[in-house]
């Protein structure tokens, strides 16, 4: 798309920026979006939506604005994706409410793939950090089969502390894309702690945003980050929320549009769990439990070939379980990254495998995030 016709897009999304359905009506009213800055006043009066503000905004300071916004873009290999344009993420393009414009920041084709969310809380414990660990390694194993779709699957979440990140961080690890939405501008990682983890996702998938440069985090954005998280993916995974986390807002969305709700089965009072269990009791959220089990990858859930290895969410070799379980006897309790420096093994096996061996009872989980050998 040419930068003119860009412009006059971007401006008009400016004119309802925090409302895109009011955009999206109004550029579908016009024959060309460029016709509404040549129109004279009673002209004006006659197209549904420019009322008072919006009316005074339609001049060429706007189109000065946008035309600044797009060539800073620009000038950092950022793109913006219009709603109009054949870059846009389809499955957003459905949903009523996605941005007209997009800031993108990537290598992913956002076109192709199977785009699945995995969200949770920021105060994550060890099982929802091991449960996010084990889904993405599950997803990761798809990939391997090679009889998922063009593109494989990937990991879409919003970069924040708990859930988010250990999604973000299995999934580049394991060699999957996985794309992070950001509450801010695309130029203001937050938080920015993950700055370094989002360079890396921009070699292996990308980071979006609706907001333009500079925009700085308020509360109500992360509500308007989470529906594009939920409108970019085929199906969305809650690992651990409370029953008022800000990640029941995604599954709202999720729901609204049409999609896959799973939720992973939480500890009896862990207020942690609360959240996924009253999702899966009130059939809000499909119960989670390993990715064949559900129609991510099922051909009758539209979105995927099946593929043929079973995926056990506490299921793996026992050569594998064995390595750990000597590591963790030669030793005093070890962390998760100890474990894997000792037996060589990647962190989203070990983290999927100590979960097992937890629940089998044979390690314990103790102080420190620790883990020491039953038995």
């Amino acid at each position: 798309m040419i930068m003119e016709e860009l412009v006059y897009i971007y401006a008009v999304a400016e004119l309802f920026r925090y409302n895109p359905l009011a955009s999206r009506q109004l550029l579908a009213s016009l024959e060309n979006p460029a016709s509404l800055f040549s129109m004279g006043d009673d002209e004006l009066e006659a197209v549904s939506g420019i009322r008072g503000a919006a009316r005074e905004m339609v001049n060429d300071s706007l189109l000065e604005k946008s035309l600044r916004e797009l060539e800073w873009a620009r000038s950092r290999g950022v793109s913006v994706l219009p709603i109009t344009g054949d870059e846009y993420p389809p499955l957003l393009r459905e949903c009523a409410d996605a941005p007209v414009v997009l800031f993108y920041l990537g290598s992913s084709n956002l076109k192709e793939g199977l785009p699945v969310s995995i969200v949770g809380t920021r105060l994550a414990s060890s099982y929802g950090r091991e449960a996010t660990a084990r889904i993405v390694s599950g997803f990761a194993e798809c990939k391997e089969s090679q009889l998922l779709l063009s593109g494989g699957v990937k990991i879409v979440s919003g970069l924040a502390y708990g859930v988010d990140i250990t999604a973000h961080k299995a999934a580049l690890e394991m060699g999957l894309e996985t794309i992070g939405v950001l509450p801010c501008g695309i130029d203001l990682i937050y938080p920015s702690r993950h700055r370094s983890i989002a360079k890396q996702m921009v070699k292996q998938g990308g980071i979006i945003s609706e907001f333009p440069h500079g925009v700085g985090v308020r509360r109500w954005q992360f509500i308007k980050r989470n529906r594009i998280i939920a409108g970019l993916s085929a199906a969305t995974i809650v690992a651990e929320t409370r029953i008022k986390g800000g990640s029941m807002s995604t599954v709202e969305f999720a729901n609204s549009y049409g999609r896959e709700v799973y939720a992973v089965p939480g500890r009896l009072g862990d207020a942690n769990s609360y959240g996924c269990n009253y999702l899966i009791s009130r059939n809000v959220a499909q119960i989670f439990t390993d990715v064949s089990a559900t129609e991510i990858c099922n051909p009758q859930g539209g979105y995927a070939p099946a593929f043929g290895a079973q995926m056990n969410l506490f299921s793996f070799e026992d050569d594998k379980k064995e390595k750990i379980l000597l590591s963790l006897k030669n030793n005093c309790a070890l962390d998760i990254d100890s474990v894997c420096n000792l037996t060589g093994l990647p962190y989203g096996d070990v983290a999927a495998l100590l979960l097992e061996l937890e629940l089998e009872g044979r390690v314990r989980l103790v102080h420190g995030g620790r883990y020491i050998s039953v038995g």
